[in-house]
C-alpha cells in the first residue's frame, strides 16, 4: 500500500481476494463484504457485477474486465487515488468507473476489524464449507497418465 506506482492491481485483487474469504468464514454470500466497498454508489446487482468483472480477471489476467450494461460499456479503472473512489471518468475510453485502492483498503481493513470483533466472541462452529477442498474432475483423457504418475514404483 506504500507503493506510488504500481502494484494497484495486486492491492485490488488482495481486497477482492479477502473480503469473499471473510463473507464466507461468516457463512455469507461470496459478494456480500465487497458489496460494502462500493455501495452505495452501486445496488447490489451492479456490485456483483463489478465483483465479477475484477475478482477473476485481476487473479487469472492481471486486468479487469468491461462491463457491457446493454449498449453501454464500462470501463472499470484501479489506482491509488488519483480520482475520488467509485468516481466515473468520463475521459477513457470506455468511459469507466475508478475504484480507489487506498480508499478501498481502508474501509476493508475497518470491515475486517468488525469482524474480527464479533467472530472473536462466536462460539459457533465455522460453516460448513469453510475449510473443505474443492474437487476438479480430471478429463477423462488425463486418467491414464493420472494412474501411471501415481502408480507405486
Amino acid at each position: 500500500m506504500g507503493l506510488k506506482r504500481g502494484g494497484n492491481y495486486a492491492a485490488a485483487l488482495l481486497i477482492a481476494i479477502g473480503s469473499e474469504a471473510l463473507a464466507r468464514l461468516q457463512g455469507l454470500g461470496k459478494t456480500t463484504i465487497f458489496r460494502r466497498l462500493v455501495m452505495p454508489s452501486l445496488d447490489e446487482h451492479m456490485a456483483d457485477d463489478l465483483f465479477d468483472a475484477v475478482r477473476p480477471e485481476l487473479a487469472l489476467m492481471y486486468d479487469t474486465k468491461i462491463i457491457k450494461a446493454g449498449r453501454l460499456e464500462i470501463g472499470i479503472y484501479v489506482g491509488w487515488g488519483g480520482h475520488a473512489h467509485m468516481g466515473i471518468l468520463r475521459d477513457r475510453d470506455p468511459n469507466g468507473l475508478y475504484l480507489n485502492v487506498k480508499t478501498m483498503w481502508a474501509d476493508f481493513q475497518r470491515i475486517v476489524d468488525e469482524a474480527a470483533e464479533q467472530l472473536a466472541g462466536d462460539k459457533r462452529p465455522l460453516p460448513p464449507d469453510v475449510g473443505r477442498r474443492l474437487i476438479r474432475q480430471a478429463q477423462p483423457a488425463s486418467l491414464p497418465g493420472w494412474r501411471r504418475l501415481l502408480q507405486d514404483p
